[in-house]
């Protein structure tokens, strides 16, 4: 009952305009329905579909229960981003655990984590620390900047993990690191599947840090901002955008 999905860009087939079930067939079910595929993954076998590989989609899903902060945070997820021409990525997101969790910030470069200032548009409430698995590049864009940050990011660079820091409405979610080249996509579900796993540190660690393994290998590692350890409680949620150029957008496991 914690978990909510949802999407924009509209429905077309095998996607019903949110975050969808691959193995699913009913497009009707709740809190995550099915997409309906042509031809459904089996029973057990599938995975939750962010996008498809189509224009102007975003799909999130959310958990919406507060977990206790302190103790940091270890997930494991598989991610695949294939089926087009390499854009945007998948994003997950830690928020402060007093806020509801309703809906994403905003999609395109921000990945449904950060805002776009320009366009008045804000990034998820309460915004503790954001991990892009970004392809195209734009989540290292100034464009993803919210008020107040003192250096920009650093600019558009695609097929990195990017860590991006606390926020609420249009002010924050900084630029705070970035990995080297990572390769995160390929021609199918099977060839784009990668492991990836966070792993936050207590607060009882000196300098507790933030840590993304991709394969098991540490691609980025950066300190926690106060703005995290400040907080009693969290929760998280994924979300994954595309735009003029697409890919299909998925996580299990």
């Amino acid at each position: 009952p914690f978990w909510e999905s949802g999407g924009s860009g509209g429905a077309i087939g095998g996607w019903p305009g949110r975050t969808c079930l691959t193995a699913g067939t009913d497009t009707a079910a709740n809190p995550v329905p099915g997409c309906n595929l042509g031809s459904p993954d089996a029973g057990g076998s599938g995975a939750a579909r962010l996008t498809p590989a189509d224009n102007g989609k975003a799909g999130y899903l959310l958990f919406d229960d507060p977990l206790p902060i302190d103790y940091g945070l270890d997930i494991s997820f598989r991610q695949a981003q294939y089926g087009g021409d390499g854009a945007d990525g998948i994003a997950f997101f830690i928020v402060d655990g007093a806020v509801d969790l309703e809906a994403p910030g905003y999609f395109g470069g921000s990945l449904g984590y950060a805002p776009l200032v320009w366009l008045g548009e804000p990034g998820v409430a309460g915004g503790l620390l954001g991990i892009g698995l970004d392809v195209y590049g734009n989540f290292s864009s100034p464009d993803s900047d919210g008020e107040g940050c003192a250096t920009p990011a650093p600019g558009y660079t695609p097929d990195r993990v990017v860590l991006r820091g606390p926020g609420d409405g249009l002010d924050g979610y900084c630029f705070l690191a970035t990995s080297g080249p990572v390769d995160l996509r390929g021609a199918d579900r099977a060839a784009s599947t990668r492991l990836v796993r966070v792993l936050i540190d207590p607060d009882t660690e000196a300098e507790p840090e933030v840590t993304v393994f991709i394969d098991g290998v540490p691609v980025l590692q950066a300190p926690l901002p106060a703005a995290y350890l400040d907080a009693a409680s969290f929760k998280f949620g994924f979300s994954g955008s595309t735009g003029g150029l697409t890919d299909n957008h998925e996580i299990w496991g």
